[in-house]
């Protein structure tokens, strides 16, 4: 009894110490702390929002550029009197008229009329990607601008990308929380210091008497 009565009160007094010194820490840091949440709070980062955003810059700064590439495609592929499509179309009919005669010309045939649709397809796709292109200069401004926020959160808390910039707010906000937290834990620590104190002066007293 002398002995776990004894353990019992060994550690308590070094985590009672430990646990009010960061506190002492983490208070001297809590201004600095609060005002760096503040700004990740107005910045209302998100995973992943970093490659969409630059992504989408590309496009808006070469929406012109990008939209009349997609049009020659698509002028190549079904838009000009002697287009692709046009011309496989009629190829396509001249195999399967040829196939009746001819029987070889039946799988060649397949594998045209295979081709075409797949032509079609990619076809109306840059067709109707080109028609959702436009230059927007006031939105180029808005990810531009969002854009040099999220590089200048990356430069102050020196991380190369936004995942290790969200990893920071985390470490920021579990600080933060034990700062909120402190004078709770520091409290439990001593009533459980107090505690193994009064069972260590019972058992002494036991063992007196």
């Amino acid at each position: 009894a002398p002995l776990s009565a004894y353990r019992a009160l060994g550690p308590a007094p070094q985590a009672l110490r430990k646990a009010e010194a960061e506190r002492e820490k983490n208070r001297a840091d809590e201004d600095f702390i609060r005002f760096q949440l503040q700004q990740f709070d107005e910045a209302c980062l998100k995973e992943g929002e970093d490659e969409e955003l630059e992504a989408e810059h590309s496009v808006l700064e070469h929406a012109e550029e990008i939209k009349t590439d997609l049009y020659a495609t698509v002028d190549l592929l079904m838009g000009n009197e002697n287009n692709l499509l046009g011309n496989l179309k009629t190829h396509l009919n001249t195999l399967r008229s040829l196939a009746k005669n001819y029987v070889k010309a039946a799988e060649w045939a397949e594998r045209m009329e295979s081709t075409y649709i797949e032509l079609k397809d990619i076809a109306e796709e840059v067709e109707s990607a080109a028609e959702r292109i436009s230059f927007d200069p006031k939105r180029l401004t808005e990810v531009e601008e969002r854009l040099n926020l999220l590089y200048t959160l990356q430069q102050k808390h020196h991380v190369k990308d936004l995942t290790a910039l969200l990893a920071v707010e985390a470490e920021l906000r579990e600080r933060m929380a034990s700062i909120d937290n402190s004078d709770d834990r520091i409290a439990e620590l001593a009533q459980a210091l107090a505690q193994a104190q009064e069972a260590l002066t019972a058992t002494a007293k036991a063992l007196t008497d």
